[in-house]
């Protein structure tokens, strides 16, 4: 009986190479939190979706309070920002903390076609829903077709 395994480099060095990229990944997505200055995810989830007659922005901001929200549009970037606040505990007293309390913001490029001065907001369940009109001459136009005489 013979018990002799054939060795393949090109598998070896491959599956080595796999190995190193599945390392690296790890221990920089594992370390990036605990990196000095690192403050965790500043942003929030965002959903932006449009009919014909505006474009809709939903912004998932639990525990955020409406008045600490501010809104802006600048030609087609829209910013909106938010400030969570920390509950009064003492650092020492945390056994575990994984959420973000400060400063978050997001800015987005969106059409140049949107009336800002019409837009509208609403915040429930905390979420901001955002309703950017688009401008009267941007809107579709429907045309009727007109049967011919004779």
């Amino acid at each position: 009986m013979n018990n002799t395994t054939r060795w393949e480099p090109m598998e070896d060095l491959i599956t080595l190479r796999d190995a190193m990229n599945r390392l690296v990944q790890e221990s920089v997505a594992r370390a990036r939190p605990f990196l000095p200055g690192y403050s965790g995810n500043t942003g929030f989830a965002l959903d932006i979706y449009e009919s014909d007659e505006a474009v809709i922005v939903e912004a998932e901001l639990p525990g955020v309070k409406p008045e600490d929200v501010d809104i802006a549009m600048s030609g087609d970037m829209l910013t909106i920002k938010a400030h969570r606040r920390q509950k009064e505990i003492q650092p020492e007293r945390y056994l575990g903390q994984e959420r973000h309390f400060g400063g978050l913001s997001r800015s987005v490029r969106l059409s140049s076609d949107l009336d800002p001065e019409q837009a509208s907001a609403e915040f429930q369940d905390g979420v901001l829903v955002l309703t950017l009109p688009r401008r009267e001459e941007s809107k579709p136009k429907i045309i009727q077709i007109k049967p011919r005489a004779g």
